[in-house]
């Protein structure tokens, strides 16, 4: 070991200038994810999950191979044995061990650091000082399916509704005497719902105005000018544009859904099938979730000043638009927190834990009832 330690020196390396000399916060503590929850059921359902995807096949097709790397990565995150880095203190000689981390998918620690840097890059890095507004989109559960499984339709529906809001907002802009704006948006892009379920959705952070040309001309500094804010009836309207210009998309994709049925690659088969069956909507069809989502009937009830009714907030045939969330250009602090919101994880290890029945069911407030099949549904909802 006495020759190792030599020929292998210690590295000094600091994230941030100055970052080891200071000291830890006292509650730092060395993570154990082999007693959270989710380790557990991945550790002993994962080879049952893989060995289910082979057999529901005659070809014996399973999980695609990064399904299974996906999760040997995160049963070997934070575990010593699997490899670690040794720290010692120069000047007291304090010593951690600090096992080896995936950087996966599926791991919701790592998870939250790479949205939590993804946030501050954004913030110091790209986006502008200006103000921004969130808008968020959620299409209806008959589009999801193909959202989930067609990038090249996700594109699209992304690409529509970012040109249908920056168009408005453009148009916001001339009505108050600035002609010739231009905007720009981040958009996250979520693919799960509040139960673990496949719902693809759109949450995008879109300057609340647009920039203009400075008192230098067009060869100086943009100048960035707020627009007037929407109200519900501009909301309504932009719920109901929406609704038509992506029903026609969901027409025309349905249409050659039909026609694909018998050119599937058999080796897609399993994830396909773990996606369908993660969209679904636990229990009963309610009316409310019964919509015309190519935008041909009247719209839904909860479009207007209903008993209720959230602000700058509007349904149409089952598309769902909101855009009450603001932060305003001094507030940095702020915008970190909503990129924040939209990179994070499907679930947090904290709002998990196991029945007496060994399934798995979410802790919080708003849980109604247990999330049935959770193992499956997560394995969707990740890759």
């Amino acid at each position: 070991m006495g020759n190792a330690a030599a020929l292998c020196p210690p590295l000094a390396f600091e994230r941030t200038p100055g970052a080891a000399s200071r000291p830890l916060p006292a509650k730092y503590r060395r993570r154990h994810p082999e007693a959270t929850a989710l380790h557990r059921v991945v550790r002993d359902h994962v080879q049952d999950l893989l060995a289910e995807a082979r057999r529901r096949y005659d070809s014996g097709a399973g999980y695609p191979p990064f399904v299974e790397h996906e999760f040997s990565r995160y049963l070997a995150c934070g575990m010593l044995q699997h490899g670690f880095a040794r720290l010692r203190c120069p000047s007291c000689g304090t010593e951690r061990l600090v096992a080896f981390s995936c950087k996966g998918r599926l791991c919701p620690s790592c998870w939250a650091h790479r949205a939590a840097d993804t946030a501050a890059d954004l913030v110091d890095r790209v986006l502008p000082e200006a103000r921004y507004r969130q808008w968020v989109l959620t299409l209806p559960w008959e589009m999801r399916y193909h959202l989930a499984t067609d990038k090249a339709f996700l594109s699209r529906v992304l690409t529509t509704f970012q040109r249908t809001v920056a168009a408005w907002l453009r148009l916001r802009a001339r009505q108050a005497g600035l002609p010739g704006g231009e905007t720009g948006a981040v958009t996250f892009i979520q693919r799960f719902g509040g139960i673990l379920n496949l719902n693809p959705h759109f949450h995008t952070v879109f300057l609340d105005g647009v920039f203009v040309e400075g008192q230098d001309g067009p060869d100086g500094p943009r100048v960035f000018q707020p627009v007037p804010a929407p109200t519900d009836h501009d909301i309504e309207a932009l719920a109901l544009r929406l609704a038509q210009r992506l029903g026609k998309l969901a027409r025309r994709r349905f249409e050659q859904a039909s026609e694909e049925l018998d050119t599937l690659d058999t080796d897609t088969l399993p994830l396909r099938s773990v996606s369908a069956e993660a969209i679904q909507i636990p229990g009963p069809r309610t009316p409310r979730h019964q919509t015309d989502i190519f935008g041909e009937g009247p719209p839904d009830d909860q479009c207007g000043a209903t008993p209720g009714h959230k602000p700058l907030c509007a349904r149409v045939h089952g598309f769902s638009l909101h855009a009450a969330r603001v932060v305003e250009s001094s507030d940095r602090d702020g915008l970190e927190r909503l990129c924040r919101y939209g990179l994070r994880a499907p679930f947090s290890q904290d709002r998990l834990s196991l029945t007496t029945d060994r399934l798995l069911r979410p802790v919080g407030p708003d849980d109604s009832e247990r999330v049935k099949d959770t193992f499956i549904i997560v394995a969707a909802d990740i890759f």
